[in-house]
């Protein structure tokens, strides 16, 4: 069974490293150059909970909470989340302020990722390694998802600031929100790509075929 327990985290941060010359128009002068982080973290693999919570959990969060409830002896949780950073520089073009990117560094991937297994289950067991296999398989997806899709967007967004790496405002603070949303916006299809992919390799194998077969290896569920 899988869980996507916490929503997509996007966060916007940005750094200013020099103020510039006023300027004839707000436009890329230098194309920005994009780095790419994608953080996977240790696996933790909880055995405290019980068959209860797990199935209460798995019912609350699951993308069709008015499907009949399940049992659920496995659970694969996570915290998916995408940053990124600027560095750049500040110039007046026009009475306006005009933030023109010379990096971004985008970090794509997971703060948290959680097995959880119903307590019942002795390690080691054939039910235990059954449920562990299993929800392994759902981890996998996780880095697939992302190792698929990372390096593609970030080479989108190297390709597309060459144009709209420049962005201006009324001040200084919103010509560098200003290009967050540019960058947001190029990000956001990338990123509906990965959940698309998680959703539907996760939904192929969270089937009642495979929990059939699942319970046909054991004897003692």
């Amino acid at each position: 069974m899988f869980c996507h327990i916490s929503r997509l985290a996007l966060f916007l941060v940005i750094f200013l490293i020099a103020p510039g010359l006023a300027v004839a128009a707000c436009r890329v002068d230098v194309t920005p150059v994009v780095t790419l982080d994608t953080p996977f973290p240790q696996v933790v693999y909880d055995r405290s909970k019980s068959r209860a919570v797990l199935s209460a959990r798995a019912q609350a969060h699951s993308a069709r909470p008015d499907m009949p409830k399940q049992s659920t002896a496995g659970l694969t949780s996570y915290k998916f989340a995408t940053r990124f950073t600027f560095t750049g520089a500040m110039g007046k073009v026009d009475g306006k302020w005009c933030f023109r990117a010379r990096q971004v560094n985008l970090s794509v991937g997971y703060d948290r990722i959680t097995v959880l297994i119903d307590r019942k289950y002795v390690s080691r067991s054939c039910e235990y390694s059954v449920i562990l296999d299993h929800e392994n398989r759902h981890v996998e997806i996780l880095r697939e998802s992302v190792d698929l899709v990372a390096e593609e967007m970030r080479a989108a967004l190297q390709r597309g600031l060459r144009l709209r790496g420049a962005a201006a405002g009324a001040t200084q603070n919103q010509a560098r929100q200003a290009l967050g949303r540019v960058v947001t916006e190029m990000m956001r299809p990338y990123i509906k790509q990965m959940s698309d992919y998680r959703r539907t390799q996760n939904a192929a194998i969270d089937t009642p075929a495979s929990y059939d077969q699942s319970r046909r290896e054991c004897q003692n569920w």
